[in-house]
């Protein structure tokens, strides 16, 4: 059954958190991004590049921070916000995924939908976290395409016309329903890399590519690189890397 806006707001909010990354040997590295509940005990999803920093000057590599700290809100239920450490769980630098864990034991959380039900010109949904402000940017927008993939890129991508901050990626993209159709991934710049996409679309991890990956970082408990390649994607205004599997 299908909800307001309102009502998907009030639904998701205390689901949706601040993912800081630190760095102690360089604060520039430090990040700040969205996450969200997928379970009650604490598992968070964001994305991969929020909590493993790609730059080609080191090393072509992964820089793990030295601590996650989570922001989370009307913890177990009880009003109050808490700042945790959090415990990295499992990483697809492919798909930009990755899941983390604080400890608590009855929060709010999102079920997953289906992103291949949400037609284009579908009103979506997308929340998270602009930089160090604790108030969530929720965003009303429509699906402009629920299966786009390149040979460069051929991972099934959302894009959404909602507009999207520093700090927004990470959060989720909901359907009608207040469900997880998506993750907010990267922004375009005006530029011929995507001319069959319009203009200050969102890119989104889909659902579809997603949930699989991320119950089964939860069941696994993945830690481990296997292996990566690198590849600075320079048309998108962040660096995602590509493959990095999970062990």
């Amino acid at each position: 059954m299908s909800i307001n806006g309102i009502d998907v707001y009030k639904k998701s909010k205390d689901a949706v958190v601040i993912v800081q990354s630190v760095y102690n040997f360089n604060s520039e590295f430090n990040n700040i991004s969205s996450g969200f509940f997928v379970s009650k005990d604490g598992y968070i999803v964001t994305c991969a590049h929020s909590v493993k920093n790609y730059d080609v000057f080191l090393g072509n590599g992964f820089l793990s921070p030295d601590q996650i700290l989570v922001t989370a809100f009307n913890v177990n239920g009880k009003g109050k916000s808490k700042v945790f450490n959090a415990n990295l769980i499992g990483v697809d630098g492919a798909l930009d995924v990755a899941v983390i864990k604080i400890n608590v034991t009855n929060q709010t959380f999102l079920d997953f939908g289906v992103s291949r039900d949400v037609e284009p010109g579908s009103i979506v949904y997308t929340i998270g976290f602009t930089l160090l402000r604790d108030v969530s940017s929720f965003t009303a927008g429509t699906m402009r395409d629920n299966n786009w993939s390149t040979d460069l890129y051929p991972f099934e991508t959302l894009f959404v016309s909602n507009s999207s901050f520093p700090g927004n990626s990470g959060g989720p993209v909901l359907n009608s329903k207040g469900q997880i159709i998506g993750m907010v991934s990267f922004t375009l710049d005006q530029n011929e890399f995507f001319n069959d996409v319009a203009d200050n679309a969102a890119g989104c991890v889909s659902q579809f590519m997603m949930e699989r990956v991320v119950k089964e970082m939860i069941e696994t408990k993945v830690k481990k690189v296997k292996s990566f390649i690198g590849i600075k994607k320079s048309k998108l205004n962040i660096s995602k890397t590509h493959i990095y599997e999970n062990e």
